[in-house]
């Protein structure tokens, strides 16, 4: 990633933050602190690349939200103000289902593999 930032000519970086040992992590990780549950790396990279990510228009598509993807957006933007970095950043949500697990227990839904 970072050569690529540094040295590259690219318009779009792309990463594959989450992988299921990654999401249960991040799921233990919400649980014991609302704020959390995101891959916390992505905003050190951002920290560390921000002024060339925006000086060089480099747009960053991740799936680094995880279990908390405002979370995740609320911290990048904090990046963003604090380096006086404007940057546009978006967030994808609404797939979470643990607060209805009960509702769809009873419902008789059945988890993919049983």
């Amino acid at each position: 990633q970072f050569q690529l930032i540094n040295h590259g000519n690219v318009d779009y970086l792309m990463g594959d933050y989450l992988a299921e040992l990654t999401m249960a992590i991040l799921a233990r990780q919400r649980k014991k602190d609302k704020r959390l549950g995101y891959a916390r790396a992505i905003v050190d990279m951002v920290t560390t690349h921000i002024k060339a990510l925006k000086e060089k228009g480099i747009k960053v598509v991740v799936n680094a939200g995880g279990m908390n993807p405002l979370g995740c957006r609320d911290a990048l933007r904090a990046v963003c103000e604090k380096a006086n970095i404007p940057m546009k950043i978006g967030a994808v949500f609404g797939d979470d289902l643990t607060e209805r697990v009960d509702e769809l227990r009873k419902a008789g839904g059945k988890e993919m593999f049983t």
